[in-house]
């Protein structure tokens, strides 16, 4: 699948030319961008920012049909509206938007015009949502973008002004979203 995508993002390079991939540090992030590196030629920054959204250390490494496992994950799911929940140390809703604000603003600091980023489908969902939200977004927005999301897709969010009716917007588009073809 990364090669297919790797492919896929090199014919883009004729009109979006890709100059840095950042991704998630897990592995298997890592390990997706390692054939979209080398297709496009880039460096790649793998850093915390783009992680999947994080649970308590508690059920890392155990399976949902482990019953102490799967109460701490019940806990986590039943109280994600919950502004005031600590989810141990794990990401509750307004850990997760503001690191997904985070993520969106270091990307702006680059001065790279075309940016990839391979990173897991909650946080994707995350990025997508505060790049219409922002500050606003509530963990009920969250709830609308919940697609479906197909490993290895291709999602483009373009930064960019443009005139709306009555003044100049400058803000977050979505042009594509989760394209596998």
């Amino acid at each position: 699948q990364a090669q297919k995508r790797a492919t896929q993002i090199k014919r883009e390079q004729e009109r979006n030319h890709i100059s840095l991939l950042l991704t998630s540090n897990y592995v298997r992030a890592r390990e997706t961008a390692k054939p979209i590196a080398r297709a496009l030629g880039v460096i790649t920054l793998s850093l915390p920012l783009f992680v999947e959204r994080i649970h308590p250390s508690a059920i890392h490494g155990k399976s949902t049909s482990d019953p102490e496992a799967y109460a701490i994950w019940q806990h986590g799911r039943d109280n994600f509206h919950n502004e005031e929940f600590v989810y141990d140390d794990g990401e509750t809703f307004a850990l997760l938007k503001k690191r997904a604000i985070a993520a969106l603003e270091y990307v702006l600091t680059f001065d790279h015009t075309h940016i990839a980023l391979v990173t897991h489908g909650v946080f994707a969902t995350a990025l997508a949502a505060v790049s219409q939200k922002g500050h606003a977004l509530t963990s009920q927005d969250l709830n609308q973008y919940q697609f479906r999301m197909d490993n290895t897709g291709l999602s483009i969010l373009r930064h960019e002004t443009h005139n709306s009716f009555s003044h100049v917007v400058t803000g977050w588009g979505i042009h594509r979203w989760n394209e596998t073809s």
